[in-house]
């Protein structure tokens, strides 16, 4: 079976390899993809539903994550009621 030649399925098939790439390098120095993206998120989001929304996850998700990356040492979540800090 041929490779497509489309440019839409070139530009796809150059985001997974980016993406597969970028990932081995996270995964080197111990986060995920998604670790990465809460991390990018953070520094404006002050809650846990504005960190969901910026990263378009679910409640449950981005709860994942964040626990993750608190048990790594990574970041510290100040509990107020609601809102992480």
């Amino acid at each position: 079976m041929q490779k497509s030649e489309k440019p839409c399925d070139l530009v796809s098939e150059l985001y997974w390899l980016m993406r597969k790439a970028f990932e081995g390098r996270l995964e080197e120095i111990g986060i995920t993809f998604l670790e990465f993206k809460a991390l990018i998120h953070l520094g404006e989001a002050r809650t846990q539903g504005e960190l969901l929304k910026a990263m378009k996850v679910s409640k449950a998700t981005a709860s994942k994550v964040l626990r993750s990356l608190e048990n790594k040492g990574i970041v510290e979540r100040e509990r107020r009621g609601r809102a992480i800090g």
